[in-house]
């Protein structure tokens, strides 16, 4: 899963990048997010749907459940995606996000936990983004009623799955336009949810929050 995220670029520098010059909402588009090093769900972000951007709120309450993330490997079947994912995919930039591991099976008490650098569960936060990758684009999915957006997330990449199992599933810029274009089927979407083919770089955070 993923927790939080990054984004430090301002809608301009977004609109070069994915060749954007369209801004659905335009009042409510930050020109930067107000928290760039730490988003987290029930945030409004900064979402690229088809030829344009659009704020939506990270996450969504679905069947009384409040849900953030989606398993790439129940897109196509699951009640809760299985529609959104044919027509109403969408692209969260970022630049980095953060995940938890488990590294005490105790609980600890408040004090044992911040002299440790751990959750008061006994986790520690990571950071991870990419070297030569300053904004990438993560595959989601969104609901036009609730104005929301789900990430997607899929199985991690082989150098970090000693901290986590999962990760975002991050899209190459090669298909971008094709994933957001509803003409594209679920099944050729699915396929475009590929591993990163670069080096994934990580580091400890020194705050972490606590779950």
């Amino acid at each position: 899963m993923c927790f939080a995220f990054t984004l430090e670029k301002s809608i301009e520098q977004l609109s070069r990048v994915f060749n954007i010059k369209k801004i659905l909402d335009e009042p409510q588009v930050p020109t930067t997010i107000k928290n760039p090093n730490y988003i987290t769900p029930r945030s409004n972000i900064i979402c690229v749907t088809q030829k344009s951007f659009q704020t939506l709120t990270w996450g969504a309450s679905i069947y009384e459940k409040f849900l953030y993330n989606a398993r790439d490997d129940k897109l196509l079947t699951s009640r809760f995606w299985k529609a959104a994912f044919h027509q109403q995919r969408c692209i969260i930039p970022a630049d980095g996000w953060y995940d938890l591991h488990k590294e005490e099976h105790q609980t600890l008490t408040k004090i044992e936990a911040q002299s440790r650098g751990l959750t008061s569960t006994g986790k520690r936060q990571y950071y991870f983004h990419f070297e030569n990758r300053p904004c990438f684009a993560i595959a989601a999915i969104y609901g036009k009623k609730t104005q929301s957006s789900i990430m997607i997330t899929t199985q991690a990449d082989t150098s970090i799955t000693h901290l986590h199992h999962r990760m975002p599933a991050i899209i190459s810029q090669n298909y971008w336009e094709a994933f957001l274009d509803p003409a594209t089927s679920a099944h050729e979407a699915l396929a475009m949810l590929q591993p990163v083919e670069e080096s994934i770089y990580y580091f400890a955070s020194p705050k972490p929050i606590d779950d």
